[in-house]
């Protein structure tokens, strides 16, 4: 009685393994690197800084502010609309980063209406603004480097 099981030629195998690898490392999990996407986070990082420093010198109040937070907010929307336009799913850690992003600058506005920025909570609130930057700001540098983009020349 002769056996039912088939053996595949090992050329066959081997034009399989190769196929796979070669696609394999044309799939990217991440969006590609945006340089309008990264110049407007920087921008937003930038007036965020300077709005802190203004209302430390000046001791302003909300009524001042409104302008600050309707352009805050604007710039979270449009930043949120192009990192979906690249691919939500691809983009998710940066997405989540703006949503992180949104909420500080929400208790941000809520601790302006109730009274002046200043003290502890107005220090943790710079801060969390701060990190949640620096995180997005460190996801775009990725990409760019990753992509070649500009990258530091190697040594």
């Amino acid at each position: 009685m002769k056996s039912s099981i088939r053996t595949f030629p090992a050329p066959a195998l081997l034009i399989a393994a190769l196929a796979f690898l070669l696609c394999s490392g044309c799939v990217s999990f991440v969006a590609s690197y945006d340089a309008t996407f990264d110049g407007e986070v920087s921008a937003l990082h930038r007036r965020t800084e300077v709005f802190f420093a203004d209302v430390e010198l000046t001791g302003s109040r909300y009524p001042a502010h409104v302008e600050f937070y309707a352009d805050a907010f604007g710039t979270l929307a449009a930043l949120r609309a192009r990192a979906e336009l690249y691919g939500a799913q691809k983009n998710a850690g940066t997405l989540a980063i703006l949503g992180e992003l949104e909420t500080a600058f929400r208790q941000l506005e809520a601790y302006d209406r109730a009274g002046p920025i200043r003290g502890k909570g107005a220090e943790a609130l710079r801060k969390t603004l701060s990190i949640e930057f620096a995180a997005l700001e460190q996801v775009e540098l990725h990409k760019k480097f990753s992509a070649g983009v500009s990258a530091p020349p190697s040594r």
